[in-house]
C-alpha cells in the first residue's frame, strides 16, 4: 500500500501490462508513431508556454496543475494527437495476437 497526499493507496505493482513492442526502425509502423511523436512533443512544449504565458497574462494561476489540464484538453481536440492515439491501440493489438 502506497502514501499519497490523501492518505493510503490500494495499488498492485502493476497496474496493467501491455504488451507494448521494443522499438523496430525497420518497421514503418513504429517509424510513424516515433515521429508523430517527436511532432507533439515539439508542438506541446509549444502549447504549455502558451498556456502558462495566457494564464499569467489573465490573472490566473499559471501552475503545472492548471497548464496539464488545459494542455490535456488540447492534446485530446488535436489530429495528430488521435492519430498518435489510434496508432499506438493497433500497435498494441498487434502484439496481442
Amino acid at each position: 500500500m502506497t502514501k499519497g497526499q490523501f492518505g493510503p493507496r490500494h495499488l498492485q505493482k502493476h497496474l496493467w501490462r501491455l504488451p507494448i513492442p521494443e522499438y523496430d526502425e525497420a518497421d514503418p509502423s513504429h517509424s510513424e508513431l516515433a515521429s508523430l511523436g517527436e511532432k507533439l512533443t515539439a508542438r506541446a512544449e509549444q502549447r504549455w508556454s502558451e498556456i502558462r504565458k495566457m494564464r499569467t497574462e489573465e490573472g490566473r494561476s499559471a501552475s503545472g496543475g492548471a497548464a496539464r489540464r488545459e494542455l490535456r484538453k488540447w492534446l485530446q481536440s488535436n489530429p495528430q494527437a488521435q492519430l498518435a492515439e489510434e496508432r499506438v491501440a493497433i500497435l498494441l493489438a498487434a502484439q496481442r495476437v
